[in-house]
């Protein structure tokens, strides 16, 4: 955000505020050498320029004058693939914050901070963002995490309930096809039963008269009479 609007050209420095009729002096009140323009502020100042060198970022101060666009364009490529640690090199936006800072304690508070501290102030605020950023990005993984285990919980038991809907499917159609191999019509059973009757009552009756032909033949004619 700062950069963004260091790039638009809304900061509060003295050529900024003449171009919009303000009437303030053009000279800025660090180094009180130049005009202070946003360029000047951030590299070109005196005390700018002594933090860029404790830094140690390469061929900054003086090599790309009155561009701010350029200088940050140099900034970024060293963000990306410059000679120094990657502490530095990360923390390149926060030292351009630091300045800024360090400037405006300067003009409405007359205070004067080591650069040293200035550049260990922005080694700590990359660090802290950088931890935030782990936090965020391990919280987004569990979070990840929990919902994948919960979709894969729900398809395994929508699974599960399928399988068993299955089994229990399998298990009724023997009994269903049971049912129907037992359906008898009650005319059908009748008659079944008749004939099992009919065949158990003449054995019954031949054996009876069988008995009865060696005891007394008399009797059996009177039977069979009968």
């Amino acid at each position: 955000m700062f950069l963004w609007r260091a790039l638009s050209g809304a900061l509060a420095v003295a050529e900024c505020l003449c171009s919009h009729g303000m009437n303030v002096p053009l000279i800025c009140p660090v180094c009180k050498n130049d005009a202070e323009s946003i360029s000047h502020v951030l590299f070109e100042c005196s005390m700018a320029s002594q933090v860029w060198r404790t830094a140690r970022v390469p061929a900054l101060n003086g090599r790309l004058r009155n561009s701010l666009e350029d200088y940050i364009e140099h900034l970024f490529g060293i963000i990306e693939a410059g000679p120094l640690c990657g502490n530095y090199r990360q923390a390149i936006p926060w030292i351009i914050w630091c300045i800024w800072k360090q400037r405006n304690e300067k003009v409405y508070a007359a205070t004067d901070n080591i650069v040293d501290i200035l550049i260990a102030q922005a080694l700590e605020d990359v660090e802290e963002w950088r931890k935030l950023n782990e936090e965020d990005h391990q919280e987004m993984m569990r979070d990840c995490r929990v919902r994948d285990e919960s979709m894969a919980s729900k398809e395994d038991e929508a699974m599960q309930s399928k399988d068993d809907n299955e089994d229990q499917r399998k298990q009724l159609e023997p009994e269903q096809q049971g049912h129907e191999d037992l359906h008898i019509s009650p005319g059908s059973i009748t008659r079944s039963k008749q004939v099992k009757l009919q065949t158990t009552l003449q054995h019954l009756l031949n054996t009876i008269q069988g008995s009865l032909v060696c005891a007394n033949p008399t009797t059996l004619v009177v039977i069979q009479a009968t």
